[in-house]
């Protein structure tokens, strides 16, 4: 009887060894975590605009539309790095010839900012510094260009809605010029945009 039982056992242990599920958990590896946690930004905005300074006539404020395109990278959840463009169109009167002027700005530079909690409702922060370019038209053959560097600002709410970025209100300050290239321009609207999670590849 003993003899019997033990060569049961004996059979039962290659059917035990060709088990490929043990009866415990084996230790799953982490997945890769990238420090910086880029996000690629990508936005359009709107809004309208008012224009003062030399360049404009007798330098009073005049209003206008202006529109724009983002593209950066927000790295380690807050810090921004990237490139601002935008056009802006507005009309006045020569004092000269008492023709309407009809105006196109063109602008174009680097931003650097702070976003405060980008994953719920908080306040984001850019700076930057660029350069801008008037083209003046009018239909009695005027057509003069304008350049000049200036300092740029933006201030604004941001919050997302699944991959995209909302930001209103967004307030945008540019400035800078001399003598009748001075110009400052201030535009209050929103921008849309989408974010690309790059580090959400590692977590997957």
């Amino acid at each position: 009887m003993k003899l019997r039982a033990l060569g049961l056992l004996l059979a039962a242990a290659p059917a035990f060894g060709d088990a490929t599920t043990p009866d415990f958990d084996t230790p799953k590896p982490k997945a890769e975590t990238n420090p910086l946690k880029p996000v690629l930004q990508v936005a359009l905005r709107g809004a309208p605009s008012l224009v003062g300074g030399d360049i404009v006539a007798d330098a009073r404020p005049k209003f206008g539309a202006a529109f724009g395109f983002d593209a950066g990278v927000r790295l380690m959840r807050h810090i921004y790095g990237g490139i601002s463009l935008d056009i802006m169109s507005f009309t006045t009167i020569d004092t000269l010839s008492g023709a309407q002027d009809n105006i196109l700005g063109f602008g174009l530079g680097p931003m650097v900012g702070w976003y405060m909690r980008p994953e719920t409702l908080s306040a984001v922060l850019q700076i930057g510094a660029g350069g801008r370019f008037f083209a003046v038209s009018n239909q009695q053959g005027r057509a003069d260009s304008f350049g000049s560097f200036e300092g740029r600002a933006m201030l604004g709410l941001t919050f997302p809605i699944g991959p995209l970025r909302i930001i209103v209100p967004r307030l945008d300050f540019v400035g800078g010029g001399a003598g009748n290239l001075a110009h400052a321009v201030l535009m209050l609207g929103l921008s849309v945009g989408y974010d690309h999670d790059f580090g959400k590849r590692s977590r997957d």
